[in-house]
């Protein structure tokens, strides 16, 4: 038999992995190196001998250790009795954290699905009266744009129009504060008719108060053109005060264009500059139109609109630009020299005195002699004054 071992050497008896069957095999054929009749008794006394041998040693540990084995054995024992007195408080612990558990944690998670619930519900409840009230905007639409004399309609009606731009605008703000419906296809669907509805409405108004001049403003009535205005406020205040841009810049154009038509005559300036007086005139009774109507928040539509085109009058941005287009145009004439230029010459008296009149005319006694709308168009024809070449 072969001699003792140390503890060491039986190390892998202890590991997790051990399997007794593999160990059993392996001792057998490590017993058995011929293959003959096999021998078991040598591989029992293998086995017999290690654990006698364990034991033996075990007894010498035993013996050579004992005051530190006793101490363990104390150790031990006072640990056992630590986990023993820790018993009864960690029941109670337990036993709270139980009722913990069945009072309080159970309903919250139960209460916390019940709220997700309602949630989606409530989502569910805002969703659908959002869309009844989309259904409900877009069907007032339509029932205004389904008429077959669609723009007729809103000419004889104009309570009508500025229905149908509140319904537009309600619609877009609804959408926008609503972006959840989106998500549903008939929403997503409407959408692009809706914009052309919109489109030709927006065109149909901004065409009307392009179209405005001197005689339809006296012929239609007050409160149709003020309607107009106000409905294309409602739906889109900064495209109104551009479209007023455009009117004033159109009629600062004309105005030009009939005092430019003259200057190879000089004795119809008079006549021309009364006609330029009528446009002015319908920039002041525009004014005043819009001066009448008022925003949602009660203010002078006019005051909003100049302030956006950072302005402080219409008449008096009017006579400022056609005293600078109109300077160019005068000097240019005057320029060339020939009959012409002397025959202005010969009337300067006549053309200062007529700008003159006509421009204090256009609004008596708010535009002084002194005022810059004066001053800026006597300076239009300044030129008159270098005769020298003519």
């Amino acid at each position: 038999m072969s001699e003792s071992r140390s503890l060491e050497d039986y190390a892998p008896l202890l590991e997790n992995n051990f399997s007794a069957t593999s160990f059993a095999n392996d001792l057998l054929l490590a017993t058995n190196p011929v293959h003959h009749e096999l021998d078991i008794s040598t591989a029992i006394k293998r086995v017999k001998f290690d654990i006698n041998d364990i034991n033996l040693q075990l007894e010498k540990i035993s013996s050579e250790n004992h005051e530190a084995l006793i101490q363990e054995i104390h150790k031990d024992q006072s640990i056992k009795g630590h986990f023993k007195d820790l018993s009864q408080p960690l029941d109670h612990i337990n036993t709270s954290y139980q009722r913990l558990e069945k009072d309080l944690v159970q309903p919250y998670t139960e209460a916390t699905k019940t709220q997700d619930a309602l949630k989606k519900i409530h989502t569910t409840s805002y969703l659908l009266r959002s869309v009844t009230y989309f259904l409900y905007l877009i069907g007032q639409i339509e029932s205004i744009h389904s008429n077959p004399s669609f723009e007729e309609h809103l000419k004889k009606n104009p309570k009508t129009m500025i229905k149908a731009c509140n319904f537009h605008n309600q619609l877009k703000t609804h959408l926008d504060e609503n972006v959840n419906l989106k998500s549903l296809k008939i929403i997503r669907d409407y959408e692009m008719i809706g914009s052309k509805r919109q489109q030709v409405l927006q065109e149909f108004i901004q065409s009307h108060i392009k179209s405005l001049n001197e005689r339809t403003i006296t012929q239609e009535p007050e409160a149709t053109t003020k309607t107009f205005i106000l409905s294309l406020y409602t739906l889109d205040p900064e495209l109104l005060s551009s479209t007023i841009k455009t009117v004033l810049a159109n009629n600062v154009v004309m105005s030009v264009n009939l005092l430019t038509r003259v200057l190879n005559s000089p004795r119809n300036f008079d006549s021309a500059l009364t006609d330029v007086l009528k446009k002015a005139k319908f920039i002041v009774k525009f004014s005043s139109i819009l001066e009448a109507a008022q925003t949602p928040q009660s203010t002078s539509l006019l005051s909003e609109v100049l302030q956006q085109l950072e302005l402080t009058s219409l008449l008096s941005t009017f006579w400022r630009d056609v005293a600078k287009t109109f300077e160019v145009k005068f000097s240019e004439t005057m320029k060339r020299g020939g009959p012409v230029a002397k025959s202005l010459v010969s009337y300067k008296d006549s053309i200062r005195t007529s700008i003159k009149r006509t421009v204090m005319a256009s609004a008596e006694g708010v535009i002084k002699p002194e005022g810059v709308e004066v001053k800026m168009m006597l300076n239009s024809v300044g030129s008159l004054d270098r005769t020298n070449r003519y």
